[in-house]
């Protein structure tokens, strides 16, 4: 983890997992093959947990108004994601409402921070309300968590299930694909596990 994300009261034992693809030449990039955070957190014990996250970028966020249209429309970018429940075990977040284990466990759910409640609604007490995300899904609002610290990459003020992906893009086998990264994966160690078990474990997957 950077410095400037070190507020995070796990951040020594944080990692970020990322691929190098080899082909004519070694392509580095920041992201994994999907299927990879789920396989850490389920099948290596010495992981306490892992999150997988991918990142928007010029998504139209819309309120619904009474009559099957939008009362406003927001064009958003850089501060929304899709992102897994365990988000809130990898990374620090204060919860205003809701429930960390539960908010995004559901597709077409969504979390979103203080100020942005107040953005779309006008008010902080959104729980239970709608968002139409890219004219494609409703998302119904499970989660309100404080404004992220100006001090963090993870400035993300929408955080919209992961499980929402297949439907959104309408690929049922999305999340099963291990031929192309495209997720982050952020890796929570067990206290007193070595990087290097981490590391050793990649040939086998």
């Amino acid at each position: 983890m950077d410095s400037f994300n070190r507020y995070h009261s796990k951040a020594d034992r944080i990692f970020w997992i990322v691929t190098d693809v080899i082909d004519d030449e070694i392509q580095q990039t920041d992201v994994t093959p999907r299927p990879m955070g789920e396989i850490l957190r389920r099948e290596y014990p010495f992981v306490e947990s892992s999150v997988r996250l991918n990142n928007l970028f010029g998504s139209v966020i819309a309120v619904p108004d009474s009559k099957g249209g939008s009362s406003k429309k927001f064009e958003e970018s850089r501060n929304i994601c899709f992102t897994e429940p365990e988000y809130f075990d990898v990374f620090d977040s204060k919860w205003v409402s809701g429930n960390a284990k539960q908010a995004l466990s559901a597709p077409n759910t969504v979390v979103l921070s203080r100020d942005y409640a107040k953005k779309y609604f006008g008010r902080e007490n959104v729980m239970g309300e709608i968002l139409r995300f890219d004219n494609k899904v409703n998302l119904t609002v499970t989660g309100i968590i404080e404004n992220p610290p100006p001090n963090t990459q993870l400035r993300y003020d929408v955080l919209i299930s992961y499980s929402t992906i297949p439907g959104f893009y309408g690929d049922t086998n999305m999340l099963n694909v291990w031929a192309e990264p495209s997720t982050m994966c952020w890796v929570t160690l067990k206290e007193g596990t070595e990087p290097s078990r981490l590391t050793s474990s990649f040939p086998e997957m």
